[in-house]
């Protein structure tokens, strides 16, 4: 899988409009909407910008100074979705002590446009992310499209994946490009959880179950 050098980026038109509509419901009559905008602002201190494979990719980054020994989870969102999906599951997690990077698939969020939008190409930008942090191991979560860029990138890099946890997913027998994987990938996209990353799964799912997903 072959990447281009990453480069950090200025934020996207996208980011810049969304932050203005914030300054503004901080500023509403209505304090359910200056509270709601008061949580976006802080949530957006930890935005940055890069550029993947030629496209600016956003992605939130709770600890982008983390020590080495903090476990560390991405978390990839669906299609026709974005990063904030995540909001309720990054905040129980980072009180749990896990670094969360939260990213949005180009076209998607606050990301730019690309010019192809395949599994691979959606793979390559993880990996161009992946090396842009310099992550050795992690964790992985995932949602409807995001599930198969996971599984496809798993099929690379398995041995930096410390697990993988979906929702809203499910994969088709009649799937003719599924059924192409060898015994070897399936092994790997539904073996046993390890017993060091149950209570990291856990989590999740209790996230998931108080955010209705």
């Amino acid at each position: 899988m072959s990447t281009t050098p990453t480069l950090p980026a200025s934020p996207t038109e996208k980011f810049l409009l969304y932050k203005r509509e914030i300054e503004a419901r901080l500023h509403s009559r209505k304090p359910r909407e200056q509270r709601y905008a008061r949580y976006e602002q802080a949530l957006i201190e930890k935005s940055y910008f890069v550029r993947l494979n030629g496209a600016v990719h956003h992605y939130h980054d709770s600890h982008p100074e983390a020590p080495p020994e903090m476990p560390t989870i991405i978390l990839i969102h669906g299609w026709d979705c974005w990063w904030m999906w995540w909001h309720e599951v990054i905040q129980h997690l980072n009180a749990a002590g896990v670094r969360t990077v939260a990213y949005d698939l180009k076209g998607h969020g606050w990301s730019d446009e690309g010019t192809d939008y395949s599994l691979d190409a959606l793979s390559a930008d993880l990996h161009a992310l992946v090396q842009h942090l310099g992550l050795k191991r992690y964790h992985i979560a995932a949602f409807s499209l995001g599930s198969f860029v996971a599984l496809n990138y798993a099929q690379r890099f398995e041995s930096e994946i410390g697990s993988l946890t979906f929702f809203n997913f499910g994969i088709f027998p009649n799937s003719e490009r599924l059924e192409e994987g060898d015994s070897h990938c399936h092994s790997v996209y539904f073996q046993q959880v390890p017993a060091q990353n149950q209570s990291l799964v856990a989590d999740l799912r209790i996230c998931a179950s108080d955010t209705g997903a």
